[in-house]
């Protein structure tokens, strides 16, 4: 059990919030106090006797109070220590799949749906690499808030900063975005795209895609 509860912690850091910890633990313990409660003025009447009920009670107690224990170690490794959630991070993002080391390789980064994928002004930071022959490409977005982000990349091969299309508006450039979702009809949604950025930094992958 304990180390099923060990595989689950990495899932547990995404997924739960600091409020829900707190109502879960909160909730486990008002349940012991309940049950305190509800046993504890009927003793001197029990018919089992008061020594009976007091050790009814305590077997009662036993199982809710390991499930707060466990809650409560889980909060610990889960979430760190106050004020580390408001400190910068930076998310580096390696590009694969160039077909050719030619011109340079230009990635937006958003945080929210505005503008994505295509429109750099409404980007949260732009930039641009050269390609180099025999080189991994590796852009890093720095002195990022925790939270949500989704990147878009184009492989400007003649360098004209512009994203071009052919005369049907099918893409002559490479392109990706993070999580690569499959792009055959037209651009991923912001949150098919978005990646979670938390701690000292957070890396992912984009593979360029050609028609």
């Amino acid at each position: 059990f304990l180390f099923a509860l060990y595989r689950l912690l990495p899932l547990l850091r995404t997924s739960l919030s600091t409020n829900l910890y707190k109502v879960q633990l909160l909730n486990v313990l008002n349940i012991t106090n309940m049950q305190s409660w509800l046993i504890a003025p009927g003793i001197e009447g029990h018919p089992q006797g008061k020594e009976d009920v007091q050790e009814e009670v305590t077997m009662n107690r036993q199982p809710v109070l390991t499930g707060a224990l466990i809650l409560a170690a889980i909060g610990g490794l889960a979430y760190p220590a106050h004020g580390q959630l408001d400190q910068p991070t930076q998310l580096a993002v390696e590009i694969s799949g160039l077909n050719q080391p030619q011109g340079q390789v230009c990635l937006n980064l958003f945080d929210s749906g505005a503008g994505f994928p295509s429109n750099r002004d409404q980007a949260l930071q732009t930039q641009c690499l050269e390609t180099t022959a025999d080189v991994s490409l590796v852009a890093t977005f720095e002195d990022l808030a925790p939270g949500s982000y989704a990147v878009s990349v184009f492989h400007d091969a003649n360098s004209d900063s512009e994203f071009n299309r052919n005369f049907v508006g099918m893409p002559t450039e490479g392109f990706g975005f993070s999580r690569n979702p499959e792009a055959l009809t037209g651009p991923p949604e912001f949150g098919e795209a978005v990646v979670l950025v938390a701690g000292a930094e957070t890396r992912i992958e984009i593979e360029l895609s050609y028609f």
